[in-house]
């Protein structure tokens, strides 16, 4: 909320590691058209003292094509683009030029989860995992992803075998 998005603000100041704010779930409760409902409020009130924050919020992947986003993207710097469902990750491309077509400019910060939310209670396949980060290496080369983020702190011990592909894969990096 803006009172939380101020505090954090203010704080920047004495902490200048705080980079920005990530609001959870942006379309969730929403039908078709996302309305902006309080993010003008909360992005006045991250930038009120430290105007070099930026906003994320997080979306899906399968949002794109189903949901109406225009309402919002103004107060948004960032989205926080995820894969729910790990046959999407196949589309990767296509979901990143979608996503180009209807936020021009607008960088992406690539979520990868470990575990299969969307289709099963498993951890996701590190074939599709690899394949992401391969995807989003590129784009980031482009410019067009500014970071990825690893959604593992819970699952980490509940899918080894996803993890260790994964820390293999960066330290190779």
């Amino acid at each position: 909320n803006a009172e939380n998005a101020e505090a954090l603000s203010k704080l920047s100041l004495k902490y200048p590691n705080i980079k920005g704010a990530m609001l959870d779930d942006v379309a969730a409760g929403y039908g078709r058209l996302v309305l902006p409902g309080d993010f003008e409020a909360v992005n006045k009130a991250l930038k009120k003292h430290n105007k070099a924050l930026k906003m994320y919020g997080v979306m899906y992947a399968h949002e794109l094509n189903k949901l109406d986003f225009s309402e919002v993207a103004p107060y948004f710097d960032v989205f926080n683009l995820w894969f729910w469902y790990k046959e999407e990750i196949l589309e990767y491309d296509e979901k990143i030029r979608q996503y180009m077509k209807l936020f021009p400019g607008k960088p992406i910060l690539q979520g990868i989860f470990l575990h299969d939310y969307g289709t099963s209670d498993a951890g996701a396949p590190p074939e599709l995992l690899i394949y992401q980060l391969d995807r989003a290496r590129e784009y980031m080369a482009k410019g067009i992803v500014e970071g990825i983020v690893l959604l593992g702190d819970r699952e980490i011990k509940k899918w080894p075998a996803t993890a260790a592909a994964i820390k293999e894969y960066l330290a190779k990096q």
